[in-house]
């Protein structure tokens, strides 16, 4: 029987043959290009501080609005390679998206990443008056962004968004969840060694640490709602698990949900995965919930 999981092995294996960092970030955005946007969903590009994002009209939208910070190891990745993805959960959530083309490194490294997703959520802000009708969304670097963003908030005394959900979040810089080791040979595209290094050049001068970096040392308490999302046969699946622990432990309210089989970032490929496409409603629901209704 096919695994669930091949399509996304199968892209993987793809991405993995790029020779260079302009090849990856090519292979990443054809990956989510050829599943296109929901039809009920029309794209406008806009300016966001420094940088574009990619603002998607949901034409059965609420007030709502979901900021989505996409992954590819804060070096690759954009607002095409994730919007069908972004585009489906602001459906879903009866919500509009706004997916933001963030700086990227080798050229831009922390905090401009920060700095960046700060904006958009300031901006949203202006847009939408409430904080009550954002939510956030992010996937692997992605998640590690909205953890990192959230926090932000929190320190700047800023009002907070309703719910966040995370998708095969990183959160340990050091890459020492267990899982590293014992997930290596089932997961296609992520490394202990990769993700150490791509952490050492990300945080620059910056030690793992740094209470702006460092998420499972922070004090959690007071974060919206979190949903947390993870494949079983992915090095980062003790990076959620750590992290839902010390939310919970830090009166979060906090749902952790891991999908047997599956590999990192899998909700990617919802157009040919039931098993995705089931998580991704899930996701919907959660924010659904959570965001003023029209």
């Amino acid at each position: 029987m096919t695994s669930e999981s091949d399509a996304a092995r199968a892209a993987y294996a793809e991405i993995r043959t790029a020779k260079d960092l302009i090849g990856m970030r090519e292979k990443y955005e054809q990956a989510g290009l050829k599943y296109g946007l929901n039809p009920k969903v029309s794209r406008k590009q806009v300016t966001v501080g420094n940088v574009s994002a990619d603002l998607l009209t949901n034409e059965g939208s609420g007030p709502g609005v979901v900021l989505y910070l996409h992954g590819g190891g804060y070096a690759a990745g954009s607002a095409r390679s994730h919007g069908h993805l972004a585009a489906e959960i602001a459906v879903l959530a009866g919500a509009d998206a706004l997916v933001l083309d963030y700086r990227l490194m080798p050229d831009h490294v922390f905090p401009t990443q920060l700095e960046d997703a700060l904006a958009a959520y300031q901006y949203l802000l202006g847009t939408h008056g409430s904080a009550a009708e954002i939510a956030l969304v992010g996937d692997s670097a992605g998640g590690n962004l909205v953890m990192a963003l959230l926090l932000a908030i929190k320190r700047q005394g800023l009002p907070k968004p309703s719910a966040a959900a995370l998708i095969s979040p990183l959160v340990d810089f050091r890459a020492e969840g267990e899982s590293m080791r014992t997930k290596a040979e089932a997961d296609p595209i992520i490394t202990q060694r990769a993700t150490a290094g791509s952490g050492l050049r990300y945080l620059a001068d910056r030690s793992p640490d740094d209470p702006e970096v460092d998420i499972l040392g922070a004090d959690l308490s007071g974060l919206p709602p979190l949903l947390i999302q993870v494949g079983a046969s992915e090095t980062l699946l003790d990076d959620s698990v750590r992290l839902a622990r010390k939310a919970g432990h830090d009166n979060v309210d906090v749902t952790l949900e891991i999908a047997p089989e599956m590999v990192h970032v899998y909700q990617f490929f919802f157009p040919v995965s039931g098993t995705a496409r089931a998580s991704v409603e899930r996701i919907g629901t959660f924010l659904a919930r959570r965001l003023p209704s029209s």
